[in-house]
């Protein structure tokens, strides 16, 4: 459903005009089939999961609950006396331990697979739309354009892959480091630690073999699922039309300076960069660097 609104509030033999505008988008879809009569089509390539009675841009991610603390927190199944493990693999180090993270055994069988993955938000934003303002006086006007998105969630790939890039350097090469991540000192982020076994936040970024079998960065997880809600002062512009008065001198027929700032702020929790900066399937595209900030002026001359 899309509303818009236009208001023009003020008389028009005032020396003020005031022109106010909204639109607002509300998007709530549903899926109510699928080919082949299926419930449910689950997309690996793009992590979304098609499901009947859902949404058509549901994330597929495993759910996370924090970190292990010590080896003895790790499950461990009765019938075999072997602690949790990482599915398709029977190394050692595919076995939990202290420092990995803790993802929901969603079957109970002692094993992390894709069978443990579920549905979680909405890469879809709920409502979007914007406000507009235009101010003018005589020969002054203003102009104000901001933007809003309201129930959209976003996966921080650019959180996941910084993280990711400590997890197994020996076996990267720098030009993907560049590719896939902003190179940044990790120590402001609260990770699992020998001294730090309680209150972590992020599992264990060095212990790199065992890291290369759990992969705990992995952004198809709900660690990195956050509310990508945003409000937006987009441009702020300013024009001054010269009076009649001094068109005569410069003979013209009219002379119009304007100045304008875009980029100028977003008020949003998200963590990263720019909760703006979203591919369709709501994964952080920035790579780590925000948008310019960008000003304008110019002269409109009339002949």
């Amino acid at each position: 459903m899309e509303f818009s609104l236009n208001v023009r509030p003020l008389s028009r033999q005032s020396n003020w005009d005031l022109n106010v505008a909204t639109s607002l988008a509300i998007n709530k879809d549903v899926i109510a089939k699928l080919p082949n009569e299926v419930r449910q089509i689950i997309n690996s390539d793009a992590e979304v999961v098609n499901k009947l009675g859902s949404n058509a841009m549901g994330n597929y991610l495993y759910v996370y609950k924090g970190v292990y603390a010590t080896d003895e927190d790790v499950p461990v199944n009765p019938l075999t006396g072997e602690r949790l493990r990482m599915g398709g693999n029977t190394s050692t180090q595919a076995y939990f331990k202290a420092g990995d993270p803790i993802w929901v055994d969603v079957n109970g069988d002692y094993i992390i697979d894709e069978k443990d993955r579920v549905v979680a938000g909405n890469a879809q934003p709920l409502i979007n739309g914007g406000f507009y303002f235009n101010l003018g006086y005589k020969n002054v006007s203003v102009h104000v354009n901001t933007s809003f998105t309201l129930k959209r969630d976003v996966i921080n790939s650019v959180l996941a892959n910084t993280l990711k890039s400590y997890t197994y350097p020996a076996k990267r090469k720098i030009d993907d480091l560049k590719k896939d991540a902003a190179i940044v000192p990790i120590e402001s982020y609260n990770f699992w630690t020998e001294s730090n076994r309680y209150n972590a936040v992020y599992p264990n970024p060095y212990n790199y073999h065992h890291n290369k079998e759990i992969d705990p960065f992995r952004e198809a997880q709900t660690l990195f699922l956050e509310d990508g809600s945003y409000f937006k002062i987009n441009t702020v512009s300013v024009s001054y039309r010269l009076p009649k008065s001094w068109l005569s001198v410069l003979r013209v027929g009219g002379v119009t300076l304007k100045a304008s700032v875009n980029n100028i702020w977003t008020f949003s929790n998200y963590s990263g960069i720019s909760p703006e900066s979203v591919n369709g399937l709501g994964r952080d595209n920035s790579g780590g660097y925000p948008n310019a900030r960008t000003w304008t002026m110019g002269v409109v001359l009339s002949l």
